[in-house]
């Protein structure tokens, strides 16, 4: 297990945080934080939020993440 850190691209709408997630048409706002796309740095969060329906950059830590083991093929 370990402990995952990133910057997120945060809005509120009625009370709550959002996070930016990406997909093909653009941004979707997500209230699940593991959902969200996290940056490493926070000024390429800041880059990607330019113009975007963004309240703040957050940072966020996501513990006891256990790690992601892709298979490979033959």
């Amino acid at each position: 297990m370990s402990t995952e850190s990133g910057w997120l691209i945060e809005t509120r709408r009625n009370g709550y945080p959002e996070w930016a997630s990406f997909e093909e048409g653009g941004v979707v706002w997500t209230t699940d934080s593991l959902k969200a796309c996290r940056f490493a740095r926070r000024e390429d969060a800041e880059q990607l939020a330019y113009g975007e329906d963004c309240n703040a950059i957050t940072e966020h830590s996501w513990p006891d993440i256990p790690p992601v083991h892709k298979e490979r093929k033959p």
